[in-house]
């Protein structure tokens, strides 16, 4: 069975090697595409069985019906798809895979200009526009201090480099 995603080294890629293969013994082929929409495209072609991608892409292909999502890759289910399963619930325990991103400040940046930013971010980020912003395109913000950030970006590091070390995936 073939499963496309974008890139080599994305976690579309490493969610198939990660948990699929090496956790449910579920082996894919890894078909890689340089565009999500090359990779949707066969998709819904029928070309290719199923992708890993993420929610804001393919929200409109799922709500009209042309593409079934089978599970989020999140720890629990999503708002916007509440009657899709997570992987974890799917009888996968421990799976979970998501698309971050992170504000970042150069290392010398004093506390107090710290604390600022990370206020300021959290009062936009709950700001009601943006979260209707946010949730009609299928993205769920949180956030955190700098410090559970920092530990969480180390336990990612570790986690996604033992996959890419155990996969043998080398860069493009």
């Amino acid at each position: 069975m073939g499963a496309d995603h974008t890139g080599r080294g994305r976690k579309g890629r490493l969610s198939t090697e990660s948990y699929l293969k090496s956790v449910a013994g579920i082996d894919l082929q890894h078909i890689p595409y340089k565009a999500s929409s090359q990779a949707t495209a066969d998709v819904l072609g029928g070309q290719v069985h199923a992708m890993f991608t993420n929610l804001p892409s393919q929200l409109t292909n799922i709500r009209s019906g042309k593409i079934r999502p089978l599970a989020v890759t999140a720890a629990k289910r999503t708002k916007q798809l509440p009657e899709v399963p997570s992987v974890a619930e799917s009888g996968y325990p421990g799976f979970e895979v998501t698309v971050w991103y992170g504000m970042c400040a150069p290392a010398k940046t004093p506390k107090p200009v710290l604390t600022a930013l990370e206020a300021a971010t959290a009062k936009a980020l709950a700001a009601p526009d943006l979260q209707q912003k946010f949730d009609a395109q299928g993205v769920e913000p949180r956030t955190i201090s700098g410090a559970a950030f920092d530990a969480f970006y180390k336990a990612e590091l570790t986690r996604w480099a033992k996959v890419v070390e155990e996969a043998g995936i080398t860069p493009d």
